[in-house]
């Protein structure tokens, strides 16, 4: 089982200021970023970095087929027509055994670009590991650059070796390499292009006129926040009952006897809408009263339930910091298609099939060719 939170999709990153130039060095150093990127993105989730599976999981172990998303535990929701991206919350990972000798803590980061390394006379300052760590995925980035800072260092260094022994071997100069060399430049240039064709063409006024017809259009919905206590078997749902019966204390009795991930929690769900849990489970913690708990076992395919039901509220829209992600990524997206339809208007585009002859154009639809036949 793992958590369902929603995070926001990331903002677009800054395109660095000097792109790389077209030259001999584009493609293994571009080959290059990529081994590296690779090898420190396998490190950091092989070695530091797990999957969060505690507090909610029943929540996810409960979720519908039908609804893929959970909303946040603030009960807001990203809008509804504007696509979302699904969080998976991570957790530095405790090592099995606490070394003898713990490293040296980093120093504090100081103003300025210094030198962090030489390569024979060869200077890598701090800046070009900067530019390394720019490179990698989004998840990554987001750690400190402190932490980032030993391991992309490392691989600045490798980047470098390898520049130099792709010089060495002249394959620059080869045909086929050139080519390349050629069409990642006209990438570089296309993609520099786009970037600030969508940052100029998307305002914050046009954001903040569709945040508000989010909010207009935004139905709420009933939530929710329940806790439950989830065992193999009915008769062991039936003793816990007796037991609340006779006075024991909900979230107690979680701890102790819930199998799911939640009975840490006293068995806490947080907030959720009908439809984001399996039927069984939703229509019995949505038929109790706020403090009561249900006195028959409730049976899902997880096992047996019994739940109890803490709050009930209507969901709220997203506040704009929450949904600007959503926003601004469709904003961008319709901007660069509404630009992309418009430039194809004013051009004479035809188009061939597989062999490059010419398509065969239907003058008469099926339906109407079908029943010339018949007549």
């Amino acid at each position: 089982m793992s958590d369902s939170k929603k995070q926001d999709q990331p903002s677009s990153e800054k395109l660095a200021e000097k792109p790389v130039k077209a030259g001999g060095n584009m493609v293994y150093m571009t080959v290059g970023i990529l081994i590296v990127a690779a090898v420190v993105a396998l490190a950091f989730v092989s070695n530091t970095v797990i999957t969060k599976k505690e507090n909610d999981g029943d929540k996810q172990e409960l979720i519908g087929e039908e609804f893929a998303q959970t909303q946040t535990a603030s009960g807001t929701e990203a809008p509804a027509d504007v696509e979302e991206i699904s969080e998976t919350e991570t957790i530095v990972a405790e090592p099995e055994d606490t070394p003898k000798e713990m490293p040296a803590a980093e120093p504090e980061m100081k103003e300025g670009n210094p030198v962090v390394a030489t390569l024979g006379a060869e200077k890598i300052t701090r800046d070009d590991v900067a530019k390394f760590i720019a490179q990698l995925p989004v998840q990554m980035r987001q750690q400190p650059f402190e932490v980032l800072f030993p391991i992309a260092l490392e691989q600045t260094i490798n980047a470098k070796i390898l520049e130099r022994e792709a010089d060495r071997s002249g394959i620059a100069k080869e045909p086929q390499v050139e080519e390349m060399v050629a069409d990642a430049a006209k990438n570089i240039v296309r993609t520099a292009y786009v970037q600030k064709l969508i940052d100029d063409g998307v305002t914050e006024d046009a954001i903040k006129a569709e945040y508000d017809k989010y909010v207009a259009n935004f139905k709420g919905e009933e939530e929710t926040h329940a806790r439950h206590i989830l065992v193999a078997t009915e008769d062991e749902a039936k003793e816990i009952i007796q037991k609340l019966a006779d006075g024991a204390a909900f979230e107690a009795l979680a701890k102790e006897y819930s199998t799911g991930p939640s009975g840490p929690n006293g068995g806490d769900l947080g907030y959720f809408a009908k439809e984001q849990m399996v039927p069984e489970f939703s229509e019995a913690a949505f038929a109790l009263k706020i403090g009561d708990y249900t006195k028959e076992p409730v049976k899902t395919q997880f096992g047996y339930h019994v739940i109890k039901a803490e709050d009930r509220r209507e969901s709220k829209p997203a506040t704009l910091e929450e949904a600007r992600p959503y926003i601004e990524a469709e904003l961008k997206r319709n901007y660069l298609d509404d630009k992309l339809q418009s430039w194809r208007q004013t051009l004479d585009i035809k188009t061939f099939d597989i062999n490059g002859e010419p398509l065969k154009q239907e003058t008469t639809s099926p339906a109407a060719a079908a029943a010339g036949h018949q007549g």
